[in-house]
């Protein structure tokens, strides 16, 4: 493995622990960024709730809505293209 801490013996494994703490405290900021951005987008998520948008309401709603009361035949391309994909994926 790369990420695994070296297992050498003497001044040679004294080195590659040393390269390795390096290359681990270089990558320390950039890993910090990346968890504090995902940390902070799920609770952005959370704060603003439920997202009700045209696709959610028109395609990924609407179409098992027309599956299980009939309307398949009956509405046509209600959401557009979208509406000719397949309702059994859901």
């Amino acid at each position: 493995m790369q990420n695994s801490v070296p297992r050498l013996a003497g001044p040679v494994g004294l080195i590659a622990l040393r390269a390795y703490l390096e290359r681990a405290v270089r990558r320390g900021p950039a890993l910090m960024m990346f968890l504090l951005f995902a940390v902070g987008g799920g609770i952005l998520s959370e704060q603003l709730g439920t997202d009700r948008n045209w696709d959610l309401k028109n395609y990924h709603l609407y179409g098992p809505y027309a599956l299980l009361h009939g309307r398949m035949l009956f509405d046509i391309a209600p959401a557009q293209v979208q509406s000719f994909f397949n309702p059994y994926l859901y």
